[in-house]
């Protein structure tokens, strides 16, 4: 480093020296940062007493109503067998479901056998692109009888509003063509565990109140898992507690979202209210809105807490195994709640977002006091979620610096931080009631979930306090975002979790309560093999199949779930050899067992039913080998393992079929869905030796279980056991085994079906096949297959395994597809179609970063398929960057001008996903300019132009697909709102005009019109002014002069004219303005004192009503001034214009305006904010009155002082004028009276400020 170098560096460093803080400069910084601290001390305590006094009194409102219902004996519930007797309405089971297929099946099957009630249908709402959760809801409908598939006929996610009011109109379908009526709706989630008597509650006390709302709690959670464990808490206390006390207070209950039951009549006036939308859509919190509605309505609610006695197990106490108890529990619907951090708040802040945000907005406050005041509980948390964070921050530093103080006694000589004896009180009194709130939350949580989650009680509280903040502080950024933005508040839907069959059951549970629990078996089937087993015994599972009362695939559903396992299928065929020869087939045939697959070190081993521990664990060592480090069991259809133990390890004894199938795969007859029907079709209804010799009464179980045990010490086959313990003849044994069916016979068959005539040239040959099969009893069982993309056989062992993934994959088995494929590509890696194949089937799993690992080795070809599948793989992971990498690609090698299209819309709305709106708009320009946009789609287009933000292309689609087949409802405002983004104010009009007028009558609610008018308004609104009259101390926002401190009473008005067009709300203004002052304690009136404007305005933001503004003040009267001004103003509006959805609503208004007189270099300043109530005073709704209260601020830079300040109440009425049937009224008289008061050393006088203005 040279000299100079040095000399600068040492320089720098003692310049940055000189403006580092010193000793005293901390002390004060400390200082007059702990007295914000104190004053923090104080507002929080005050804030907190006043929600802790709130809490306090629900609690003495509910140990009140308790003691009171305890010393009378005429309020009591009804009897449970009251309820038994009670005649069954028709009850329907709502149950809205967006990409639940994890839990909906189970949800669906639990509710079936839970539920102790006849009458009643259960509809689910599903999605047309949900293609997981219709699938399982299938499965179920297949089960169940009375499950309904609730048709939601656009894409989803909408809101579970909307999906609520497709599952309505779906019932009322249901009705009109079965001609039954249902006397009351139910509204569950895809997560509720229902209580048996749930229906019966339900039936009996719908017809005191027009909706209900029974108890939601908690599952039992693990004791330590803070954030589950913070919802049992919360609650039983508010089901426990709040609730009642609310219903009996306010007499309404808001809906919990689920186990809320609406009658009959309280229903259809929703769908009239709403044009057949019972559930509001604006809203995030459909539940809570729609009781309030109801209210409005005058329908009551009421909660119901009923407890019934029900037939439980619990551990017998005095020996092992369960005893049968009557349980006395509360009638509640269970649910497992969300147990991670961000999960939580994610959650909470929808909750936060839609009842106390949006149903301030949306409902206002109404009602009577009581009303009015739980109104206010609700959306306390608004401001009791940052204060309990705030307070836990304060006393963090607070007691960071008294332990600072008792190390380092000399630190620093700071005051108490409380000195106040009132600030001391309050602190106290909020000791007393934090008490008091644990012990609360511990009573409840105790009775409602037992004793041993009440210890940490006082944690979950602090859990519950920062979960809360973090929900206040999502929810509003999220409202401030559609605030600024204008952009819908999307729905956070939350995933779920939904309990095991064990867990419902408390324990394992048995199979028969399995088989029952999925509806596989009748309870009278089920009943008669449990009274044959008493007689002979047998397992249950396997006397079902002997008595041909379930099916092997469904029993093998049933063993997975009991040992949380998976179920398969398997065409043993296709198993590797060396996994095969792991076991032998007499091995296979004792342990009833086939080795399936190596996945890495892990080997799979299909089971045909459970084994002891003890033979298990043989079976383990037995396959452990070298590369085997674990061995995991799952089950499969008994007739798949027992084809395989008398096929699968001889040499191949089908080939002349398959060399016939082989060229009919060739000549485009068969495909690979279609072949792996035919084999398992085969396969269906095979039995094993063992099996049949019980069957046919030749053996009982009690000898084949000898014989097998035999058979695994002494190492002999089956057959040959039996015969050496003289329970069989050979005769016998071949009988059996005649049975079972050889390959011979198979293959005759085989071949003779296969030579059936057929009149398809394509698939109707296999069809024919199977159904000669049938004839022939070769076939049982039913049988699934839909066509998959074929592929080429470059290997006939891979090509076995990909006809096993394409089946599998067809059959809604994306796991087997996904073992089976691998094989496939291992084997072939350059086979491009099962290596998508493969891809597809991780998609399905949900498996995208092992899919771009497969798509790895061919990420660069110049396939679109290969790209398309990239992008979706990439898109998944949430790396956007490579999927619209991978978008791009694809669109540039599709091979049509439909695809093309589409993946490029699909790159665009990548990158805006990302963040990234330039490279979404220069990607949209680019697509359009090569012509692969706007594409055979014009709306699409539009819709993809609009979220990149280039309204200007946007407009251009929307006016295409407007030629094509004219815009309406909700496109075309789409399209209005694109047009006036983009400058278009004509077009804008038009399709304004022509989207309110083609709306649904059900979502062109009175304020929604008014809504779609102020916008018109706006646009049309091409020059106007104001007349004012004012009087009062102060100054003058109109005119920012005043005289003097006293009264000022000044007239004046203003002319202006828009130059252009609106400018998507950024409109340029020239403008022209004279003010007189009338009267004044001192200084000039009258025409001396007329003051002239002329200048130019503009409002250069769209969202933000800032105006900047350059003017010429001329001077009429000879008091006046000729000056240059500049000027800037910044308003905010709450509640100013009319509403059509309800009759008050807060108000407020903030305005602050600043000016610069360049000649005189004076500057002045005015500030008015208001706070206040709406009311509607006329029946035309024209006429608003608000009151309030209001604070007034100038500046005048060459007055001293130069600050004024006065505060007061004040009303105002305003009447609006003009507007037609589309256009919301533009004229308004306005009138308003204050009294302020000076406050400081305010140089103006107090009394009354009075303005009278028409605009125009």
């Amino acid at each position: 480093m040279t000299p100079s170098a040095i000399l600068l560096l040492g320089s720098w460093f003692a310049m940055v020296a000189a403006q580092m803080p010193n000793g005293s400069d901390m002390t004060a910084f400390a200082l007059a940062y702990w007295d914000v601290l104190r004053w923090a001390v104080m507002v929080s305590a005050v804030l907190i007493l006043i929600s802790s006094i709130d809490d306090l009194l629900i609690d003495i409102a509910y140990w009140t109503g308790l003691l009171a219902k305890l010393g009378t004996v005429w309020v009591r519930p009804p009897r449970q067998k009251w309820l038994d007797q009670e005649p069954e309405k028709r009850i329907a089971i709502m149950v809205p479901a967006w990409q639940e297929a994890d839990v909906i099946a189970s949800m669906v099957a639990n509710t079936n056998n839970t539920f102790d009630y006849a009458q009643y249908d259960i509809f689910v709402g599903v999605y047309a692109n949900d293609a997981e959760t219709r699938r399982e809801v299938e499965k179920v409908r297949q089960r169940f009888p009375n499950v309904h598939r609730a048709e939601v006929p656009h894409d989803g996610p909408t809101s579970k509003a909307d999906c609520l009011n497709w599952i309505v109109q779906n019932i009322l379908l249901h009705e009109e063509r079965t001609g039954e009526t249902f006397d009351a709706f139910l509204m569950h989630d895809a997560e509720d565990v229902v209580h048996p008597y749930g229906l019966k509650t339900v039936n009996w006390f719908v017809d005191e109140a027009a909706m209900i709302q029974m108890p939601v709690l908690s599952m039992d959670r693990k004791w330590n898992k803070l954030v589950a464990c913070h919802y049992m808490d919360e609650f039983a206390e508010f089901h426990t507690k709040d609730l009642p006390v609310r219903s009996a207070l306010a007499g309404m209950t808001p809906s919990a979202g689920v186990a809320t039951g609406f009658h009959r009549l309280a229903m259809m006036a929703l769908v009239k209210e709403k044009n057949g939308q019972p559930f509001n859509t604006d809203s995030l919190t459909e539940d809570y809105d729609v009781a309030h509605r109801l209210s409005a309505l005058g329908y009551p609610s009421m909660f119901v807490r009923y407890h019934a006695r029900v037939p439980r197990q619990r551990k017998a106490w005095f020996r092992e195994g369960t005893v049968d108890v009557m349980r006395r529990e509360l009638v509640a619907t269970k649910e497992f709640f969300p147990d991670s951090m961000t999960t939580s708040v994610r959650q909470k802040a929808r909750w936060m977002l839609g009842i106390s945000i949006m149903g301030w907005v949306q409902l206002g406050w109404f009602g009577g006091l009581v009303n009015r005041y739980y109104l206010f509980r609700d959306r306390k948390a608004l401001f009791t979620a940052p204060v309990g964070l705030f307070g836990y921050l304060i006393v963090l530093q607070v007691l960071g610096v008294l332990l600072l103080e008792w190390v380092w006694p000399s630190f620093m000589d700071l005051p108490p931080v409380i000195e106040k004896r009132w600030v001391w009180m309050v602190v106290g009194f909020n000791l007393i009631f934090l008490i008091n709130r644990i012990l609360h939350r511990a009573w409840f949580t105790g009775i409602n979930h037992g004793l041993k989650h009440v210890p940490l009680t006082p944690v979950r509280i602090v859990t519950s306090n920062l979960i809360s903040f973090g929900a206040f502080w999502r929810a509003t950024r999220q409202y401030l975002g559609h605030l600024i933005t204008g952009r819908p508040i999307a729905w956070d839907k939350t995933q779920h979790a939904y309990p095991s069959l064990s867990e419902l059951q408390q324990g394992g549970g048995r199979l028969g309560d399995t088989l029952r629990f999925w509806n596989h078996v009748s309870e009278p089937d089920l009943a008669a093999a449990l009274e044959a087993q008493k007689a002979d015994y047998r397992p249950l599972g396997l006397l079902l199949l002997d008595l041909a009362s379930v099916d092997d695939d469904h029993l093998a559903e049933a063993f997975a779930e009991r040992g949380e396992t998976y179920a398969t299928i398997f065409d043993p065929f296709q198993i590797d050899r060396h996994v095969l020869n792991m076991l032998t087939a007499e091995e296979a045939a004792r342990y009833g067992a086939v080795p399936l697959r190596m996945n890495g070190s892990s080997l799979d081993v299909a089971l045909a039913e459970p084994l002891p521990p003890a033979i298990r664990a043989e079976l383990e060592r037995r396959l452990a080998c070298p590369g085997v480090r674990s061995v995991r069991f799952m089950f499969a259809p008994i007739s798949d393992i027992a084809f395989a133990i008398r096929f699968a390890w001889e040499p191949d004894p089908f080939t002349g079929v398959r060399a016939q199938l082989a060229q009919m795969r060739q000549a485009g007859t068969l495909d690979a869905s279609r072949e792996a029907m035919l084999w398992r079709s085969v396969r269906a209804g095979y039995a094993r030796l063992g099996d049949i010799l019980v069957r046919t009464g030749r053996i009982s179980h009690e000898d084949l279980q000898r014989a097998l045990a035999t058979s695994r010490t002494e190492g002999r086959s089956l057959g040959e056991t039996l015969i050496r313990m003289q329970k069989v003849t050979p005769a016998e044994i071949d009988t059996a085994l005649k049975d079972q069916r050889s390959a011979g016979w198979l293959t005759e068959k085989l071949a003779e079906a296969l030579l059936a005539p057929t009149t398809d040239p394509r698939f109707e040959q296999t069809s024919v096949a199977i159904a000669t099969l049938g004839a022939s009893g070769l076939v049982t069982g039913s049988v699934w297959a839909q066509t998959p993309p074929s592929g080429a056989a470059a290997d006939p062992a891979a090509y076995e395994d990909a006809t096993e993934a394409y089946a599998a994959y067809e059959a809604g088995d994306p796991a087997t597809a996904a073992v089976a494929a691998r094989r496939a590509v291992a084997a072939v890696p350059d086979n491009l179609e099962w290596r998508l194949l493969l891809v597809d089937a991780l998609l399905a799993l949900r498996e995208p970063a092992e899919a771009l690992a497969v798509l790895q080795p061919v990420r660069d070809t110049w396939d679109h398929r290969v790209q398309g599948r990239r992008a979706e793989a990439a898109r998944l992971t949430g790396d956007l960057d490579q999927a619209a990498e991978a978008y791009g690609m694809a669109s540039a090698l599709a091979p049509t001008a439909e695809s093309r299209a589409y993946l490029a819309r699909s790159q665009v709305q990548v990158l805006v996903e990302a963040g990234q709106d330039r490279k979404a708009r220069e990607a949209l320009v680019a697509a359009y300019q090569s012509g692969v946009l706007p594409g055979d789609a014009p709306l699409d287009f539009a819709y993809a132009a609009v979220s990149a933000g280039e309204d200007r292309l946007a407009v251009e689609g929307f006016a295409e697909a407007d030629r094509r087949q004219p815009l309406s409802g909700n496109q075309a405002l789409d399209a209005a709102y694109a047009a006036r983004r983009a400058g278009r104010d004509a077009q804008a009009i038009t399709w304004l005009e022509q989207g309110a007028r083609t709306l649904p009558s059900e979502q062109l609610t009175p304020q929604r019109r008014h809504e779609i008018g102020r916008e018109l308004q706006a646009l049309e609104h091409r020059f106007g002014g104001t007349a004012t009259l004012s009087t009062g101390p102060g100054v003058s926002a109109d005119t920012l002069l005043s005289t003097s401190g006293g009264d000022v009473t000044q007239v004046g008005g203003e002319v202006w004219a828009r130059v252009g067009g609106d400018n998507n709300g950024r409109p340029v203004q020239v403008f022209a303005r004279a003010y007189e002052t009338l009267d004044a304690d001192t200084g000039p009136v009258g025409g001396d004192s007329t003051q002239g404007w002329v200048g130019v305005r503009w409002k250069p933001l769209t969202e933000t009503n800032l105006v900047v503004e350059a003017s010429r003040l001329i001077a009429i009267g000879d008091a006046a001034r000729n000056d240059t001004m500049l000027r800037a103003a910044w308003s905010g509006d709450v509640g100013g214009d009319i509403r059509y959805d309800r009759d008050s609503w807060p108000a407020a208004h903030l305005y602050v305006d600043v000016a610069r007189l360049l000649g005189d270099e004076q500057t002045y300043a005015v500030a008015e904010g208001s706070i206040g109530w709406t009311w509607v005073a006329s029946q035309s709704r024209r006429d608003l009155v608000t009151v309030g209260a209001g604070i007034q601020v100038d500046y005048d830079s060459l007055r001293s002082p130069d600050m004024a300040v006065a505060a007061g109440p004040r009303v105002a009425w305003r009447h609006w004028m003009g507007g037609d049937d589309l256009r919301a009224p533009g004229r308004y008289l306005d009138l308003s009276v204050g009294y302020y008061v000076p406050i400081g050393d305010s140089p103006r006088d107090d009394g009354i400020v009075a303005a009278l203005t028409f605009g125009f």
